[in-house]
């Protein structure tokens, strides 16, 4: 509870400064309660306080004070006050936050019943005649329309408003559907058009804000011909005002210098719209692809995120998948605000080929009853697993160790196995034989083996590839394995030296590496040995064996010696020519000056 004055009789609220104002009809006064703390204060008004509106817009509070005859008018920022006449017993009031006017209802107990129309701009006043006893009164600011209830006449008084300003600078908003938006950060168009005579231009700026005119206003994109568009910051679920102007985008007409770069503005249009509280459901990601998956086989999960980013719960009406897939989540049947659960989708083909279908949520979403995934995959009666094999640098004329590859039938049939085919560089052993059971398997030794790349007595070390083909008879379903090799045709080791830590300015002992020749028929040119790197000057070559020429399936050595010019670590290469395709071989060196 939250002690106010007495005979508390209306209240009103500034959703933009959270400010509550109360009237109190008992003790003259109005109460003012901070949103934030409950913190009050006290604003004086006239005789029996019975009713008060906010304009958010301006932070003006107009308290209509029934005994004395008078409005109060509070400026929210300062709690100073400013008294206006009114018709006789003030009953009800109520704001126009698009015109800034204001609208009391005098119940005229003591003489005529009218209402009292205020210019929030000036406080100037005027009356408007209406039936007898006007007790209550409301406004439709899209419509500019007012609506007085007349109770001692038993009739409704209908007032439109009229618009006075002729500057023909005129901006256009561009209502939303139903004046509604479901989105906290909306996007707007607008229009501006200038009707000056003779020479109308296009205008070329149009500035808007959003619920108050107090602060910097923001400039609208200009798509040209008199378009605009603009995106609000974040906005709270409610009723909110749009307002915007624009200018010529010329200096205006002026014989003081200190204005004439200022543009001519036109009028300043008003909207007014709510942002409602809808859910707003958001999949991702939207669209997922399954590999080739075996008829009958269930594939690993895949999932799809679901998210509410809107401002209420969103309620799921069903999660189904179409076609051969299947989901399992753990979305519970209302998703609050800011909440995400998560959907597994999985493939179990029934055919072989294509094999798509769709996840579709069904939901209250603003953005519809349905949100969907495309899904798609492919089903296989036969497949070879891995696809692909990798093998390490192998050394000529040895093969490395087998890779397996599994081949499993998915039919309820035996498949024949009519050719197995395996690219040079690679050879294969299986337990195949002519056909492989229904539902069976059966598997592959693959061995990279670089010695059959050079068959033809070419030069063809280093990397290469192919594959494992194997015709099942399966129209369309030759299953493949893509492989990839590399023959290493000479090599340096070993790749590292490493010297003990030696006093600087002095020659450790010898350290020794070899270099190998694999080629059963090819002479290996050797080009430079030179030391590398960030102290190339702190090791040398000893000596070597190696010449210019390394004669087939032959080895030479070089030795490394190391002096090092200062303390601490220091390192270096070294480099090899040799030709082959991974020259220059390079064997790091490093070691500790004290």
């Amino acid at each position: 509870a939250v002690a106010t004055g007495l005979l508390t009789a209306a209240l009103a609220v500034n959703p933009v400064t959270n400010l509550i104002y109360v009237a109190n009809a008992g003790s003259n006064n109005v109460t003012v309660i901070q949103g934030a703390t409950n913190a009050t204060s006290t604003v004086a008004v006239g005789t029996t306080p019975y009713a008060l509106a906010v304009n958010p817009a301006t932070n003006m509070i107009y308290v209509a004070n029934y005994a004395s005859n008078t409005v109060t008018v509070i400026a929210g920022a300062t709690n100073t006050i400013t008294t206006l006449t009114a018709g006789n017993n003030p009953y009800a009031v109520a704001v126009n936050p698009v015109t800034n006017k204001i609208y009391v209802a005098n119940y005229g107990r003591e003489g005529g019943a009218n209402v009292t129309v205020i210019d929030g701009a000036t406080n100037s006043t005027g009356a408007v005649a209406t039936g007898l006893l006007t007790a209550a009164l409301a406004v439709n600011p899209v419509t500019n329309t007012i609506y007085v209830a007349n109770l001692g006449s038993n009739t409704v008084t209908v007032i439109d408003e009229s618009q006075v300003q002729s500057v023909p600078l005129v901006a256009g908003i561009i209502a939303l559907p139903d004046n509604v938006t479901g989105t906290p950060t909306p996007s707007f168009a607008f229009t501006a058009t200038s009707s000056f005579a003779p020479n109308a231009t296009v205008p070329d700026n149009l500035l808007f804000q959003l619920d108050t005119w107090q602060g910097p206003w923001k400039a609208a994109a200009n798509l040209g011909g008199g378009q605009f568009s603009a995106t609000a910051a974040k906005l709270q679920p409610g009723v909110h005002i749009l307002y915007a102007y624009a200018t010529d985008g010329q200096e205006a007409t002026s014989t003081n210098t200190a204005y004439q770069s200022s543009p001519l503005i036109g009028n300043i249009a008003a909207y007014l719209f709510v942002v409602a509280p809808y859910p707003i459901a958001d999949l991702a990601p939207l669209s997922l692809t399954f590999a080739s998956q075996g008829i009958g086989t269930t594939s690993a999960g895949q999932r799809v995120t679901l998210t509410n980013e809107g401002g209420t719960p969103l309620r799921i009406t069903s999660i189904a998948a179409s076609g051969d897939y299947s989901t399992t989540s753990n979305c519970v049947a209302t998703l609050q605000p800011g909440a995400s659960c998560t959907i597994k989708v999985t493939l179990t083909p029934t055919v072989s080929g294509p094999d798509n279908g769709t996840l579709t949520v069904t939901d209250n979403s603003l953005t519809g009853p349905t949100q969907t995934v495309s899904l798609t995959g492919s089903g296989v009666s036969v497949k070879l697993n891995p696809a692909t094999l990798s093998f390490a640098p192998q050394i000529m004329y040895t093969a490395s160790a087998p890779q397996t590859v599994t081949l499993t039938n998915y039919l309820n049939s035996a498949l024949p196995i009519n050719r197995v085919v395996v690219q040079t560089g690679f050879r294969q052993t299986n337990t195949c034989g002519a056909s492989v059971p229904a539902l069976g398997t059966c598997t592959f030794a693959v061995v990279s083996d670089p010695i059959e790349v050079l068959s033809a007595h070419v030069n063809t070390q280093g990397p290469y590839s192919g594959y494992l083909l194997v015709d099942d008879g399966v129209p369309d379903e030759e299953q493949h394995a893509y492989m990839t090799g590399t023959g290493v045709a000479a090599t340096l080791t070993p790749g590292t030296l490493t010297f003990a830590a030696q006093t600087v300015g002095t020659t450790s002992a010898i350290q020794t590496v070899t270099l190998t020749n694999y080629y059963d028929y090819i002479y290996l040119d050797l080009g430079a040995i030179t030391i590398t790197g960030s102290d190339p000057g702190d090791f040398a070559v000893a000596a070597n064996t190696c010449g210019s020429v390394l004669a087939p399936t032959s080895a030479c050595t070089i030795t490394v010696n190391f002096t090092p010019a200062a303390t601490g670590g220091r390192t270096a290469q070294l480099s090899v020519t040799d030709y082959v395709y991974n020259s220059p071989q390079l064997v790091t060196l490093t070691g500790t000056g004290q």
